[in-house]
């Protein structure tokens, strides 16, 4: 089997190396490492290359609209509907919320987000065994290295409380996130907050 994989992987690269050597453009998609393998492939002297690497979005939501689990519900849904597509996968799809208010307007949020309509369908029985073991093993590497404080699960949502940060917490956090429902949570108190908490890697602001 390893040496079918070797193989194909050979095949591959052989048939990228030709189709480089013939190309004036390159659009190159995949993440870090694909872009920085690729790139590594000889191209015409005046070859451009226009790159897709690893990108994450976030979200910032004012705890003032989360007075309690009704008020939460329509930016309830309105985040719903920007994490369900793809799974969460999406390069535009918040993994992070910078939430700007305290720990009750945040759960009222959360609860709302369990309410929304379509939270459950999307989850069959399977599916959310599945998404509740993935979410517990990415909430446990968080945990473990001092990244998260706590975690929150319901049916719609795991959020994993982030007090702050890093470019080494971020590259952490993002490798493991797994999508489906997972959000990293900071509590910020200003927008000024918001640029120590993001990386050049965010690509999407949504509020």
């Amino acid at each position: 089997y390893e040496h079918h994989q070797q193989q194909s992987l050979q095949q591959s690269q052989h048939i990228t190396a030709a189709l480089s050597a013939l190309a004036d453009s390159r659009v190159i998609w995949g993440g870090d490492d694909t872009v920085n393998q690729i790139r590594a492939i000889a191209a015409k002297p005046r070859s451009r290359d226009i790159a897709f690497a690893d990108r994450y979005s976030v979200a910032v939501i004012s705890g003032d609209v989360c007075s309690d689990t009704t008020s939460a519900l329509p930016v309830a849904e309105r985040l719903w509907r920007d994490i369900q597509p793809y799974s969460q996968m999406a390069c535009s799809s918040p993994r992070t919320l910078f939430f700007l208010g305290d720990n009750a307007q945040l759960g009222y949020l959360l609860q709302a987000l369990e309410q929304v309509q379509g939270a459950q369908d999307q989850n069959s029985p399977d599916k959310s065994i599945t998404r509740q073991n993935n979410h517990l093993i990415a909430a446990q590497l968080a945990l473990a290295t001092g990244a998260a404080q706590q975690v929150t699960q319901n049916r719609a949502i795991t959020a994993v409380s982030v007090p702050q940060f890093s470019e080494a917490v971020a590259n952490h956090l993002y490798q493991w996130h797994v999508g489906d429902g997972l959000l990293y949570v900071t509590l910020i108190k200003q927008l000024d907050e918001l640029p120590e908490n993001i990386t050049t890697h965010c690509q999407t602001v949504s509020y």
